[in-house]
Order: C-alpha cells, then sequence, then structure tokens
C-alpha cells in the first residue's frame, strides 16, 4: 500500500528443503489430478510409481533422481509464490 517494490530471489532451488514424503504427496496429486479431469491417467500413474520406487530404494545420502529434484524444486517454487500471494 506505500507503493514498495519487492523483489524475491531464490539462489538455490532449495530441493533438498522437501521430506521426500512431500514428493510423494504431489506425484499422487497429479495422478488424482489427471484422472478428475480425464487426463492420460495411464501416464500419470507411471510416473507416480516411478517416483515412489526411486525414493524407496534411495538409499541414505544418497541424490534424488533428476525426477523427483524437479518435483522437489516445483514444490519449493511453489511455496514462494505463495509467500508472494500473501504478502500481494
Amino acid at each position: 500500500d506505500q507503493g514498495h517494490e519487492v523483489h524475491v530471489a531464490y539462489q538455490t532451488s532449495g530441493n533438498i528443503a522437501v521430506f521426500d514424503d512431500d514428493a510423494i504427496r504431489f506425484a499422487d496429486f497429479v495422478r488424482d489430478f489427471n484422472e478428475a479431469f480425464g487426463l492420460k491417467k495411464a501416464d500419470a500413474e507411471k510416473f507416480y510409481k516411478k517416483i515412489v520406487k526411486s525414493i524407496k530404494d534411495k538409499k541414505p545420502g544418497q541424490v534424488d533422481t533428476p525426477e523427483v529434484l524437479t518435483i522437489k524444486g516445483l514444490i519449493r517454487r511453489g511455496e514462494a509464490k505463495a509467500g508472494c500471494r500473501y504478502t500481494g
């Protein structure tokens, strides 16, 4: 309301700050979303299973697959956007 410009910058993807369960939850959401709107269910189901398997098979300290890193990065990006929307 005072006319100030606000800029938000992330210096990192932030994907290491996202829990594995959150990545699975969002992949599950995409699967359900696609089913609800009649979008290619088979592709979403296959992708979901791939994500769950890669997380389940991951050893402690092992780097996530590129797909899991992308999901986690998208989660953080969504959180940043939500913060920006909240502050106006």
